[in-house]
């Protein structure tokens, strides 16, 4: 068998073909198992971490959606968050994350920048980063976060009820 012979060259090159798209099936069939995997262990840690939390909190909410708006040069631009959890009252709220993966690690500059961005959203009192892997809850503190947007509410209450106590004997 020569490399000048036609027929070998085409053998040759039909059997490189075979091989090239053999592998990449395999490489895909590789990939998909990942994924696969990673999605049934972050559905498994998702599970583990609504029945923790439910031991926890009175009040757990799944995936709650909330849209947000965002301008860019004046044109809006509508966008839809939806953490895993959200628990504690209305009032103050605190939003739970699951990570099973390499972003379980807060100071990971994706999963940071999300819980701020999810704090920031729903009124976050504090932020619960659940390490899916460990089964653990870290509480993540972002510095610069507002600590609460009803305090004003309060101090028009206390400005109120002194103003009432100062003037009650100015009222015939």
């Amino acid at each position: 068998m020569s490399l000048s012979d036609p027929l070998a060259l085409a053998g040759l090159a039909a059997a490189a073909f075979v091989l090239f798209r053999l592998v990449r099936g395999l490489a895909r069939l590789r990939r998909r198992n990942v994924i696969r995997e990673r999605t049934t262990r972050g559905r498994r840690g998702e599970e583990d971490a609504a029945r923790a939390l439910a031991r926890r909190f009175a009040h757990v909410e799944r995936h709650p959606r909330r849209t947000c708006e965002l301008r860019i040069d004046g044109v809006a631009h509508r966008y839809e968050l939806c953490p895993d959890f959200v628990v504690g009252s209305r009032r103050r709220p605190i939003v739970i994350e699951v990570k099973s993966g390499k972003d379980r690690d807060p100071r990971d500059p994706s999963t940071r920048r999300q819980l701020l961005e999810y704090a920031l959203a729903f009124g976050a009192s504090k932020i619960g980063l659940y390490d899916a892997r460990e089964g653990s809850l870290q509480w993540v503190e972002l510095e610069g976060l507002p600590r609460s947007r009803r305090g004003w509410i309060w101090l028009a209450f206390a400005l109120g009820a002194l103003a009432g106590f100062l003037l009650r004997d100015r009222v015939p």
